[in-house]
C-alpha cells in the first residue's frame, strides 16, 4: 500500500518513531521550540523577581502553590510565579508526551486547516502552548520529510478564573518572539473563557454568529437593500472564524482535584464531550493518590464522557523516558529556586525545610517527578451523533475536500 493510501491513523502509526525522536535532537524544531518555551518562562521571572522584595512574596507562596493551588485565587502575581516556576515547564512536556502516546496509538487529531482545541483550567496555559507547539514542529517535519499528510494549524481557546492569568500568558506569549528563533505560529495573549459554570461553546459561537448576522444585515441596510434575519444567519455562517462551537482536542489537567469539584463540575463536562467533532479528543490528566481513584471513576461514568471510546489509561512516570525533557524541566525549576534563594536567602531558608529536599539540592540531576495517570477518550461511531450532527459533519468534509483538492480521510 502506498503511502498516499494509509489512512491517517495507520499513517501515524508509521512514523511515530520517527517522530518521537525529534524531542531528543537539539536542532529538530520540536526542540527548539521546547527550548524558547523554558527561556521564556525563565525570562518571565528574571523580570519580575528583581528584588529582595519580590523574591520573598514569591518565596512565601512556594509552598501553597506546590500542594494546594487549587485554594488559591491567582490574583496576586507572586503566586502565579511561584505556580510558574513549579508547573509550567513540566506540564509542557507531559502534555507532549501525550500527544505522542495517542500519535503511537493513531489517535492524533489530524485536519485539513486547523485543529479546534480548548484547556480548562488552564492557568499560564503550558498544555495551550505545548499543544501549538507540538503541532506546529509535526508540521514542519512533514513538509520536511515529505510526507502525505500535514497536521494543520492549531486555534486554542484557554478557561481559567484566575485573575492573573491572562497577563501573565501574555508576557509568556511576547516572551517566545525572540530574534533569530523561529516565530510562533500561533498568539496566546490572554485567557478567553472565565468560568466553567457559565461556559458553553454553542452559546458562545452561536452569539458570535447572531452578532455578525446582525452586522451583516446592517451593511445591506446602509445601502438600501432589505436581507431578512434568516439570510443574514446564513451568509454569517458561511464565515470561518470567530469562536469554535466544537472541539477537535479538550484537555484538562489537574483540573479535577477533589470529589466535591468533580461531582460539581460533571454536567459541565458532559456537555464538553458531547462538543467534541467526530475523531476529536478529550484528555483528562491527573495524581494517583488519594482520592484520584473516586474521582477517575466518576469521570467515567459521566454520561456522554462514557459513550466516548477510550484510548489511553496510563499511569506515566514524568519524563521517564524523555532525558531531554526531564533536564529541560529541571533546570527550568532550579534556576528559578536558585534565583530566589540569591535575592533573599534568609527568606528561602525558613521555607526550605518544608519543600521536597530533591527541589532545594540545587542539582537537576537528583529532581524526582512525581508520576500521574492519563486518560483520553475519543468521539467516534454513528451512535455518538445525531442525524443533524452526521449530515452537517459530511456537509463539511464535502466542502473541505473541493477547496483541498485531497479526497484522503482524515478521521479513522
Amino acid at each position: 500500500m502506498s503511502a498516499q493510501q494509509l489512512r491517517v491513523g495507520a499513517w501515524q502509526r508509521a512514523c511515530a518513531p520517527a517522530w518521537v525522536l525529534t524531542a531528543e535532537d537539539p536542532c529538530s524544531a520540536r526542540s527548539r521550540y521546547a527550548e524558547n518555551m523554558s527561556r521564556a518562562v525563565q525570562s518571565l521571572v528574571a523580570g519580575y523577581v528583581r528584588t529582595e522584595r519580590e523574591a520573598a512574596g514569591v518565596i512565601m507562596q512556594l509552598l501553597p502553590s506546590l500542594t494546594h493551588c487549587d485554594s488559591l485565587s491567582f490574583d496576586l502575581w507572586e503566586e502565579g510565579i511561584a505556580y510558574l516556576i513549579w508547573h509550567f515547564v513540566d506540564r509542557y512536556h507531559r502534555i507532549q508526551h501525550v500527544l505522542d502516546l495517542l500519535m503511537a496509538e493513531g489517535h492524533l487529531p489530524i485536519r485539513h486547516e486547523q485543529v479546534t482545541m480548548l484547556e480548562v483550567g488552564s492557568g499560564p496555559a503550558p498544555a495551550t502552548f505545548a499543544v501549538a507547539d507540538y503541532y506546529a514542529s509535526f508540521d514542519t517535519w512533514c513538509r520536511e520529510n515529505a510526507q502525505p499528510y500535514a497536521p494543520g494549524a492549531v486555534f486554542p481557546a484557554t478557561l481559567d478564573q484566575g485573575p492573573i492569568w491572562g497577563r501573565l500568558i501574555h508576557h509568556l506569549s511576547e516572551g517566545t518572539l525572540r530574534p533569530g528563533v523561529d516565530q510562533r505560529p500561533h498568539r496566546i495573549f490572554g485567557t478567553d473563557y472565565v468560568d466553567l459554570r457559565t461556559y458553553s461553546p454553542w452559546t458562545v459561537h452561536n452569539a458570535w454568529q447572531e452578532a455578525l448576522g446582525r452586522e451583516i444585515q446592517s451593511e445591506w441596510d446602509a445601502d438600501g437593500i432589505w436581507v431578512s434575519v434568516a439570510a443574514a444567519r446564513r451568509e454569517a455562517w458561511t464565515f470561518r472564524g470567530g469562536p469554535p462551537s466544537k472541539f477537535d482536542l479538550i484537555v484538562i489537567a489537574n483540573f479535577l482535584t477533589n470529589e466535591e469539584m468533580t461531582e460539581n463540575f460533571a454536567d459541565k463536562i458532559d456537555e464538553l464531550a458531547s462538543s467534541l467533532t467526530p475523531g476529536g479528543i478529550l484528555v483528562f490528566l491527573g495524581g494517583i493518590g488519594e482520592p484520584y481513584p473516586r474521582i477517575w471513576d466518576r469521570v467515567d461514568h459521566c454520561r456522554h464522557v462514557a459513550r466516548l471510546k477510550p484510548v489511553l489509561d496510563v499511569r506515566a512516570s514524568a519524563h521517564s523516558n524523555e532525558e531531554t525533557a526531564r533536564l529541560r524541566v529541571a533546570t527550568a525549576t532550579v534556576t528559578a529556586l536558585q534565583r530566589l534563594r540569591d535575592l533573599a536567602p534568609l527568606d528561602f531558608a525558613d521555607v526550605s525545610n518544608l519543600l521536597p529536599r530533591d527541589v532545594v539540592t540545587e542539582e537537576a540531576g537528583q529532581i524526582v517527578f512525581p508520576s500521574y495517570r492519563i486518560k483520553a477518550f475519543k468521539r467516534e461511531g454513528p451512535k455518538n451523533f445525531s442525524t443533524r450532527e452526521l449530515r452537517r459533519g459530511r456537509l463539511r468534509q464535502r466542502e473541505t475536500r473541493l477547496t483541498s483538492h485531497d479526497d484522503h480521510p482524515l478521521i479513522e
